[in-house]
């Protein structure tokens, strides 16, 4: 499963044959209290945090491959980002103490300054959201994001290949490679994250 919350909301004017003047608005979370092995402390939860993105630029509508590949790229120079963290902040020399049940930690992986609950970067940022039918068993959906303000970029790129093995079997593999230089400098990874799966079950379309 995927603990994730996410809406994504266009409103958009035809400027061209497939291009559209647009205003996107993207807003995440995720639902429950987020743990490390062996770690009570609670590291992320419900509105900790809580992402919305404004952006003001341009969509164009993809359809290539006699309609195999389609999809949407949105251009926004002028985009908004707002971080917001409920939980209370707890400075970075709490790390290593015992800590209760309900104590939270966050250090600077969220970009946000200790003691405080929000982060507020404009910048410019382009997303991109595909779907591309290689054979009649094989799919890959794709959604790229990438956000850079005046100090930080950030970078998050979903992949999800699809075969189906039956009428009502499928299997998936998902790819996710995440870059952030907000977050706290990794000794091997640097600033990037990464997340893989592989999944089989029942799928029905209709």
């Amino acid at each position: 499963n995927e603990d994730l919350l996410r809406y994504t909301g266009k409103v958009g004017l035809q400027a061209a044959n497939k291009w559209y003047y647009t205003v996107q608005l993207l807003a995440y979370t995720q639902f429950s209290r987020g743990f490390k092995a062996n770690d009570i402390r609670t590291y992320s939860d419900f509105l900790s945090p809580f992402n919305i993105n404004v952006g003001i630029g341009m969509d164009y509508k993809v359809e290539a491959f006699d309609k195999k590949l389609t999809g949407t790229v949105n251009l926004s120079p002028v985009a908004l980002n707002y971080r917001y963290v409920d939980r209370k902040l707890f400075p970075n020399e709490n790390k290593g103490k015992v800590a209760a049940d309900n104590v939270s930690w966050f250090p600077s992986r969220y970009g946000i300054d200790d003691g405080k609950h929000y982060k507020l970067d404009p910048g410019s940022q382009v997303t991109a959201d595909l779907t591309w039918k290689l054979s009649e068993t094989v799919q890959w959906k794709s959604r790229f994001w990438a956000f850079t303000s005046f100090d930080r970029a950030e970078i998050e790129w979903e992949n999800t290949f699809q075969l189906k093995v039956s009428k009502y079997i499928t299997a998936n593999i998902f790819l996710y490679p995440r870059f952030d230089d907000g977050n706290a400098h990794d000794d091997d990874l640097g600033y990037w994250q990464f997340k893989e799966y592989t999944s089989i079950g029942l799928s029905y379309s209709f």
